[in-house]
Parts: C-alpha cells; sequence; structure tokens
C-alpha cells in the first residue's frame, strides 16, 4: 500500500495527522539534514501503524516535503 506524507520539519512536537486514508501530515523535531527526517518519519509511520520500521520504504521524495511510502504487512 502507498501512503502520502507531507512533511514539517524543525518542529516542537512529533505528531502524524491523517488528513483522509492514505494522506497524511507529519511534524517532526529533526532538521531536513543528513537524512535525518526521513528516517524520522519512517520510524513515525511504523510507530503508526504498528508494524517493524523495515516494513516502510520511502518510494520518492527523498529530498522534496512531499514523499510517496510504500507500506506492506498491515494487517487488515
Amino acid at each position: 500500500m502507498y501512503i502520502h506524507v507531507r512533511v514539517f520539519t524543525g518542529q516542537k512536537r512529533e505528531k502524524i495527522v491523517e488528513q483522509k486514508p492514505g494522506y497524511f501530515e507529519v511534524f517532526v523535531r529533526e532538521k531536513a539534514e543528513y537524512t535525518m527526517a526521513n528516517h524520522k518519519i519512517i520510524e513515525l509511520i511504523a510507530v503508526f501503524y504498528a508494524i517493524p520500521t523495515s516494513s516502510v520504504c520511502m518510494v520518492s521524495g527523498h529530498h522534496t516535503r512531499t514523499k510517496i511510502l510504500s507500506v506492506v504487512d498491515i494487517a487488515n
């Protein structure tokens, strides 16, 4: 399953807001440097779906604010 993520870096609090099914806004403390924010996004999405981080993969958007992630192993 693919999900779309819009990222806000350098925030005071980390949170995930689901706008509609498959579309999220993710707020992270990390800055957009050295892929720190990307790693944190993957970690937060894995926690949100209660799956291991190895089940989340960034498909596109490595250097942009909008990203597409592939998520597997979600129990329906």
